[in-house]
């Protein structure tokens, strides 16, 4: 299937061409709409052929660009692009599992691009800017250190392109390097490091021979801990002059700025943070710094916002990322288990303690222990762990001997403590205790901007799980924007695993389909915005169970609720 491929907004966007016919613009009409002042209401056509389109210019403001010309229509091939106003599109074929991310140079888009860096004579892009921050922390959705290049110096990309092909070689030596990455437009010669010399790691090299009419020019590449060089590798006929030798002298510092950047990024990365809500980076930004002073955390937020994974950025952000991660989730584990969880126990001290047991405080000493939902820790047991702060020091269960700890506590937490304090659920001198600091996680609803990137996040997952690349529509992904999303990130994953499972030998996720696996959200939608087609919640239960002949199970998990909820629902409808 073919399909349009842009970068917007700081992530990838993918448009099917699945009519015949496709019209793109800024009006809500039309089979893809690009909410973007650059593009007019109704901006192009696109037909649709065997092995190309056909793209025509519906008298726009800003026009359609081919070939860097204006032109009123255009014959478009596989990865092949065009641009309309400051947006440049890629025709992909959907069989093509190698998707580049493309950046767009533009005067039109330079204003998403924080170009703040010097280099000597040449300016770089600082990847810290607002807009494709995020991108870091999508792990790159695969993406590899070559996808990233592309967004260097598009100008200089396209020209040294024209001259040969590209090398990067990282690795303590070139004979066993750990990647090569190459770039080239065409296949000069099936590389081989055995190649090149030992000595380019070190030292410039210009106008090397590597097979008879071909040569390279290398350069070491300063990448912190890293040995590293770029080959460029060109034909007589494509003689390096001097222009193009300013160009790759000029790359080469704009890779090693990029490379840098995407190691630290990439390691941030690891704990699958993904966002690009300026509030939520304020409160990275925050959890990092507390992160390095030895005092503790509660961190508060509605179930599914992700509480565990910014603890567990604090924690590898901490002078206690030596020591152990140690969590235990408080309201999971009977009151007379979770006391020995804690505490751990020596041998004989209650029928079946066959031999001595640390608990997860002894365990946590020198690193840190995250209580999950501590607000349903029972009240005798917050007393002995207020005793444990104080003192650190406890015994097992059945022991006589002091146990001496070192423990930094990250307490998460789901409810309003202060609540409970009042109601006398809650311990104020333990609550004081464990919130040094309070950080407070904003619902996904408070921070819609991160739909769209989570949504994208998770339809890669999950469709590489299956082996096969699914799309999303523009209008499926706005429905989805809508939603309220009461349990936050888990919901949206939890949902896309749905439509991704019942997507079966399709591969594109459409409004139809997401209403007809999930008819929930049209529902409530219908409901907050004051329309009800189904007239109430009875008609839509009865027609989901008459969708799914009546299996109550499949019913329940696509209404989002639980079967005994569903059962008193039927019984308070009088549904039979």
């Amino acid at each position: 299937m073919k399909y349009l491929e842009y970068f917007e907004n700081g992530f990838l966007k993918k448009i099917p061409l699945e009519k015949e016919e496709t019209i793109i613009g800024r009006d809500s009409e039309c089979d893809f709409q690009i909410d973007n002042n650059t593009i007019s209401r109704r901006h192009i056509k696109i037909t649709k052929n065997l092995d190309h389109i056909y793209v025509k210019d519906l008298n726009s403001k800003n026009g359609l660009f081919y070939k860097n010309k204006r032109v009123k229509e255009a014959t478009v091939h596989i990865n092949e692009s065009f641009r309309i106003a400051g947006i440049v599109f890629y025709l992909r074929d959907g069989k093509d599992e190698n998707v580049k991310l493309h950046y767009n140079s533009t005067k039109n888009s330079s204003k998403n691009v924080n170009e703040t860096v010097l280099l000597d004579t040449i300016k770089v892009f600082s990847f810290f800017d607002k807009n494709i921050h995020q991108f870091f922390y999508l792990k790159l959705n695969g993406y590899d250190f070559a996808d990233l290049l592309s967004f260097v110096r598009k100008d200089v990309w396209d020209r040294l392109l024209q001259k040969g092909d590209m090398l990067i070689l990282i690795g303590n030596s070139i004979k066993d390097s750990e990647t090569i990455f190459k770039m080239g437009a065409n296949t000069l010669h099936p590389y081989d490091s055995r190649d090149f010399p030992d000595e380019i790691f070190s030292e410039e090299t210009f106008n090397e021979k590597l097979h008879s009419d071909y040569f390279f020019y290398s350069t070491p590449l300063k990448i912190k801990n890293e040995k590293a060089v770029f080959v460029f590798i060109y034909s007589k006929n494509n003689k390096l002059d001097k222009k193009t030798l300013r160009m790759l002298k000029d790359f080469v510092k704009e890779i090693s700025v990029v490379y840098n950047i995407f190691k630290k990024s990439k390691k941030e990365s690891e704990l699958n943070i993904i966002t690009k809500s300026e509030n939520f980076f304020r409160i990275l930004s925050q959890a990092k710094t507390i992160a390095k002073e030895n005092i503790n955390i509660l961190i508060e937020g509605e179930t599914g916002v992700g509480k565990e994974l910014v603890a567990k950025y604090i924690y590898s952000n901490s002078p206690q990322k030596k020591g152990r991660y140690i969590g235990i989730n408080c309201s999971a584990i009977p009151e007379n288990l979770l006391e020995d969880e804690l505490f751990g126990h020596e041998k004989g001290a209650f029928t079946g303690a066959h031999k001595q047991r640390q608990g997860k405080l002894e365990l946590a000493s020198g690193g840190i222990l995250v209580l999950d939902e501590i607000a349903d820790m029972p009240l005798n047991l917050q007393a002995k762990l207020l005793r444990v702060l104080q003192e650190k020091k406890f015994y097992r269960l059945g022991g006589n001997k002091p146990i001496h700890v070192s423990l930094r506590i990250i307490a998460i937490t789901n409810k309003n403590i202060e609540e409970l304090i009042e109601e006398g659920k809650f311990r104020e001198d333990l609550y004081f205790r464990i919130a040094h600091y309070t950080i407070k996680i904003p619902p996904l609803r408070e921070r819609p901007e991160d739909i769209e990137i989570l949504t994208n996040y998770f339809l890669k997952k999950f469709s590489s799980e299956r082996k096969k690349q699914i799309f999303i529509t523009l209008k499926a992904l706005e429905f989805l924007k809508k939603h309220k999303w009461r349990g936050n990130v888990r919901e949206l994953e939890n949902t896309i695993q749905s439509l991704v499972g019942f997507s079966g030998d399709k591969d594109i996720i459409d409004l139809n389909k997401i209403t007809t696996i999930f008819p929930k959200f049209q529902f409530l939608q219908d409901r907050e915005s004051g329309k009800n087609p189904l007239n109430d919640e009875k008609d839509l239960i009865l027609e989901t169970l008459k969708e799914n002949k009546w299996n109550k199970t499949l019913v329940a998990k696509k209404l989002g609720i639980s079967r005994t909820t569903l059962y008193e629902k039927m019984k308070k409808f009088k549904i039979e």
